[in-house]
Parts: C-alpha cells; sequence; structure tokens
C-alpha cells in the first residue's frame, strides 16, 4: 500500500491529495486526480475505487509501456502512486480475475530500465495488494510473465536491488504477501517455498563470494560488512518474517549457511545471521508454526562444529540455546524431557582449552537451567521429575 497513513480511509487520502498540496510531486497528483475525476463524472460514473481503479490503469499506459517508454515521469509516477493508493480497496475477486490484464499494464513500471525509485516504490504497492488479493487456485499456476508467482518472481529480484528505498519497500511487500495466505489447509503461503530457495541460492552465492574475497585478501583487515551479503540476509529475513515461519523443507540448508556466516570475523555479519535465527525462533512460538521446531532442533544439533572450533562453536551454542528456550514455552514438559542429553553434550565444552567456548557453554547450561526447568519440578517434583534431575 501507499506509503502515506495506512489509518486513512481512502476518501480521506485522496482529500489530502486534493487540498493545496505544496510540493510539486503533489501537485502533479493534484492535477491527475481531478483529471480523473473530471472523466468520471462527465461518464455519469460512480466514483468507486473499481471507477478509479479502471480510469487510472487506462491512463498507465499513455505514460509507460514497453515501446514507448517512460512518456512523462512526473504524470507515471502521479498515476501509479494513485494506483497504489486505490488498489488495495479494489474487491478481491476483480483483482483475481483480471490479474494478467493488470500486471501487462503495471510491468513496464516495475521493470523499465529508467524507473526511478519513487516509481518503483510505488509500483511495488500496487503489485503487494494485487498478489495479496489472489486466492490459492491462481498461485497454483506455473511461473510465467503472466502468473502471480511470476509477478513474485520480479518482486523478489526488486527484493536485492542496489538502491535501498526500492528495496526495503520490496521486502516489506514481501513479507506482507507471505503473512496473508489464502485459504488453504497449509501452513505455509503457496509461494513460500519458491521465496524461500531464491533467498537461500542468493545468501549462499553472496556467502560463498565474500569467502572467495577473504582468501584472496588474506593479509587485509576483513571488510565489516559486504553489502550484497547483506542484502540476501535481508531478504531472508523477510521470508522468515511471514506468518507461520521460514518453510520447513528448507531449514536445514539455512542453518548451514547461517552458522557458516556466524563463523566469520565480521561481527556485524555474525549479528545479522543471528537475527534471521531469532526471526525462526519467535515465528516459530506459536501453538500452529512449531511444529516445524523439532526439525530446527534437530538440524541445528547436526551442524555442530568441531570440538575445538573456537569460531563457529560459540555461535552455535548461543543458537541452540535460544531455540530450546522457544521449545521450553511451547512444549514445557517434552524439552524438560530432553533437557539431560543436552546439558551432558554442552557440559562437556567445559573443559575445552578455550576461553570462548568454556563462557559460550556456561552460558548456555545456566540458561538451560532457567528456561526450561519447570518451577514445579523444583517445588512439587514427580518421580519423574526426579529422574530427569538425577540424569543432569
Amino acid at each position: 500500500m501507499a506509503e502515506v497513513d495506512a489509518k486513512l480511509s481512502l476518501k480521506e487520502r485522496l482529500d489530502k491529495i486534493r487540498s493545496s498540496p505544496k510540493l510539486q510531486n503533489q501537485q502533479q497528483t493534484a492535477v491527475v486526480l481531478n483529471a480523473i475525476e473530471d472523466t468520471l463524472r462527465s461518464q455519469n460514473s460512480e466514483p468507486s475505487p473499481t471507477s478509479y481503479f479502471a480510469a487510472l490503469l487506462s491512463l498507465l499506459g499513455q505514460y509507460i509501456s514497453q515501446e514507448k517508454g517512460i512518456v512523462n515521469k512526473d504524470v507515471a509516477y502521479s498515476v501509479v502512486y494513485l494506483l497504489d493508493l486505490v488498489t488495495s480497496h479494489v474487491p478481491a475477486p476483480l483483482l483475481r480475475s483480471k490479474f494478467p490484464q493488470i500486471l501487462a499494464s503495471l510491468a513496464p513500471a516495475l521493470t523499465h530500465a529508467d524507473a526511478e525509485a519513487p516509481l518503483l516504490r510505488a509500483s511495488v504497492g500496487c503489485l503487494e495488494s494485487l498478489l495479496i488479493a489472489q486466492d490459492s487456485q491462481a498461485w497454483a499456476q506455473p511461473q510465467s510473465p503472466s502468473s502471480p508467482r511470476g509477478a513474485m518472481g520480479g518482486l523478489l529480484a526488486l527484493a536485492l536491488d542496489p538502491r535501498p528505498k526500492v528495496r526495503k519497500r520490496a521486502q516489506e511487500a514481501l513479507g506482507d504477501v507471505l503473512r496473508q495466505p489464502p485459504p488453504s489447509p497449509s501452513l505455509d503461503h503457496p509461494a513460500a517455498d519458491m521465496c524461500a530457495e531464491t533467498a537461500l541460492r542468493a545468501l549462499q552465492s553472496q556467502a560463498e563470494e565474500a569467502s572467495t574475497k577473504k582468501r584472496k585478501h588474506k593479509s587485509k583487515t576483513e571488510p565489516q560488512h559486504e553489502p550484497g551479503l547483506m542484502h540476501a540476509l535481508q531478504l531472508v529475513k523477510s521470508v522468515a518474517s511471514a506468518e507461520h515461519g521460514w518453510p520447513s523443507r528448507k531449514i536445514d540448508s539455512l542453518c548451514e549457511v547461517l552458522l557458516n556466516i556466524s563463523r566469520g570475523n565480521s561481527e556485524f555479519l555474525t549479528m545479522a545471521a543471528f537475527e534471521v535465527f531469532e526471526i525462526i525462533f519467535a515465528g516459530l512460538s506459536d501453538p500452529v508454526s512449531s511444529a516445524k521446531l523439532p526439525r530446527l532442533l534437530d538440524s541445528i544439533k547436526e551442524l555442530q562444529p568441531s570440538q575445538n572450533d573456537t569460531q563457529l562453536l560459540p555461535p552455535w551454542i548461543a543458537v541452540l540455546s535460544r531455540g530450546y528456550d522457544v521449545s521450553a514455552q511451547v512444549e514445557p514438559d517434552e524439552t524438560f524431557a530432553k533437557l539431560p542429553e543436552l546439558f551432558n553434550k554442552i557440559s562437556g565444552f567445559l573443559a575445552s582449552s578455550s576461553h570462548n567456548i568454556r563462557v559460550s557453554a556456561s552460558e548456555c547450561l545456566i540458561s538451560l537451567l532457567h528456561t526450561c526447568v519447570p518451577s514445579t519440578a523444583i517445588l512439587e517434583p514427580t518421580i519423574m521429575d526426579d529422574k530427569v534431575l538425577e540424569k543432569m
């Protein structure tokens, strides 16, 4: 949706544009709006979201097309800005039935080489509303230039755009679309797997590139962050922030890449990788999504680094600790029953020759005792509780 106060109704937003705009781009938008409303009056059409939408879409083709390019940047931006305001108010059945035609009209604004950041951001807003309106049947269509999956592919490409504001708006739109899946038995949005695959490929590619650069410049100080890698991590965060988190089938691969990023000397990148884990865990703390949690914890345990890996072992311990914290919130009894095995595993690191590993292990053990031992197991222990505590 347009980057204005989301609490305002469509009428209030349009009134705001009409009321003596001061900035030049607002003046142009007011001129376009007045022209649209004059046309609707002359045709005796009700000024509804649908009639505004149809008129704006028709006007868009006059100012942006693949053949003519962008005829007038100011007018083109004003038309798309108004479309962004209006699209979320258009009935969803219309946005579904006319999807290919609407996308074809919007595509030049999203893909043209001369499209500047403001135009792209408004176009992304239109696309977001258009995609949120699609149902399971529409998402089941194969990826093509005229299908919702094809449009999602374009949004994913913009989510890695070098321009910060364009990239941020596309990532926000991706998250919003994934957080509003159509009704279906599945936990995940129909496009979640596709988005996860694309984000993961980008992350793996950028991580490999950063690693190659590091090897080539061993004698030089490692840069604090790699822009491409940070952009890919931001995209992963957007996908992981969806309603039910990162898709189960892609969890193993993601954990491996994130832990490898965590082992670098860049504190900035390590923190960014940890933020992704934090988002994933936070997304799995509700009763529905928590079904994915055991798989995630197993994946992390399987990625245990070597006993003496001073770079990777501390972050791995920290991630495991946070995972069991979330697990204890969702399944307290089951998590408590698994605690002796984990406690013994982490206790083994207290004998490490590395100070950092010993500190990470001790902090993890303290955290596990604090978060994973129910108060009832101490105050009113059952026979089973006593057995679990004895094993620790």
